[in-house]
């Protein structure tokens, strides 16, 4: 059964992770934002003040908060939980649902090109054909609790979607 899972106060993200397996990463900073591959260790994590790593498992969410330390939120399918998160069960939707990003392939550069960002795209795949990059998303659906980890009460159903893989897709 999958779960959503919080972490508060954490001043190494890293640590937090363990165990836990990501692909991608895509994290915003004050002047910049960055879509990356994910490699444990790798991420330079005071250059962002928040962001999501995905993988085929688990998503996270992060954010730093003004003290320095960051709050991690977890969306998961892995079970049993990660020791030492808090959090409550999800329930599966078969709804799927998929993000189309901006850029299209230029096989004369071998490289991806959105006409209004003005450098080369980071996407990991071939241009010999016309194609788009999407992310694919699972969806979940929360059941009304009680406050968990020191957050709000949860009063109503909420459907949450989660990055699951980022792939080509032809056109």
């Amino acid at each position: 059964m999958p779960w959503l899972l919080f972490r508060k106060g954490i001043s190494n993200p890293e640590q937090a992770l363990a165990g836990l397996d990501f692909d991608h990463a895509i994290c915003e900073g004050a002047t910049k934002t960055d879509l990356l591959p994910y490699a444990p260790g790798k991420l330079e994590w005071n250059e962002y003040d928040k962001g999501l790593l995905f993988g085929s498992e688990s998503e996270l969410r992060f954010r730093r908060r003004a003290d320095g330390g960051f709050h991690l939120a977890l969306v998961t399918d892995l079970n049993p939980a990660p020791p030492g998160w808090q959090g409550l069960q999800l329930r599966t939707l078969r709804r799927r649902s998929r993000i189309v990003l901006w850029g299209e392939p230029d096989a004369a550069t071998g490289g991806w090109f959105e006409g209004r960002i003005p450098v080369q795209l980071p996407y990991r795949f071939p241009v010999a054909r016309p194609g788009r990059v999407v992310i694919n998303r699972r969806h979940y659906e929360r059941e009304p609790a009680a406050a968990v980890g020191g957050n709000r009460p949860m009063e109503e159903r909420e459907e949450i979607r989660r990055c699951v893989a980022m792939q080509f897709v032809a056109i």
